[in-house]
C-alpha cells in the first residue's frame, strides 16, 4: 500500500488557498473548490492506493466542490466515489437530486456527471475511489433512465446513500 500525507499546516496563510487547489488537482483534476470560511485553510488530505481502489481521508474547512461540463475529462471518470461523513455535514446535489449527510452516513456517486458538494464545517471524510470497469460502463445509468418518471417522486433514485448501521 502506497500513502502520502499533504497538509496545508507548513504553508504560508496567504499561500494556503493555491497550496489546497493544487493538491485537490493531483487527485481529483480540475474541479472547481471553494472555501466557505473566513479563518486560513488548514486542510490535510491523506491518498493510499489499496490495490484497484483508491482512498483518501480529508479533514477541511467548510467549502464546496463543483464538477460542471467546463472541467473537461478528470482523472476521477474511471471511478466511482463512496463518500463517508466522519464529521462535519455534507450536502451532495446532482440530478437535481439532494442528499444530506451527517456523521456515519455515505454516499456513493458517479463523478463523471455534474456534481456539487457543500461542507458547510469544517469536516473530515472518507473517499473511497472504486474502478467502474469490473461494474460496467453503465452501473447506475439503467436504472436512471427506467425510472425517469418516478424520479419526481423519489428524488435519490441516482444517488446511492444509506445511513449509518454502525451499532
Amino acid at each position: 500500500m502506497h500513502n502520502n500525507h499533504w497538509s496545508t499546516n507548513r504553508v504560508f496563510v496567504c499561500e494556503r488557498a493555491a497550496a489546497w487547489s493544487s493538491i485537490n488537482t493531483r487527485y481529483f483534476g480540475r474541479l472547481r473548490v471553494s472555501s466557505l470560511s473566513d479563518e486560513p485553510l488548514d486542510a490535510s488530505l491523506d491518498a493510499y492506493d489499496v490495490g484497484a481502489l483508491r482512498m483518501f481521508r480529508i479533514t477541511a474547512p467548510a467549502h464546496h466542490v463543483a464538477r460542471d461540463t467546463s472541467c473537461g475529462e478528470l482523472p476521477t471518470d474511471d471511478f466511482y466515489k463512496l463518500v463517508l461523513q466522519v464529521s462535519g455535514r455534507g450536502i451532495v446535489e446532482q440530478h437535481r437530486r439532494r442528499v444530506e449527510l451527517s456523521p456515519g452516513q455515505w454516499i456513493l456517486y458517479d463523478p463523471r456527471d455534474p456534481y456539487e458538494i457543500t461542507n458547510p464545517e469544517r469536516c473530515t471524510l472518507l473517499v473511497t475511489q472504486v474502478p467502474r470497469a469490473p461494474f460496467g460502463p453503465q452501473a447506475f445509468r439503467p436504472a436512471c433512465r427506467a425510472n425517469r418518471a418516478r424520479q419526481r417522486r423519489r428524488p435519490a433514485q441516482c444517488l446511492r446513500h444509506l445511513p449509518a448501521r454502525a451499532e
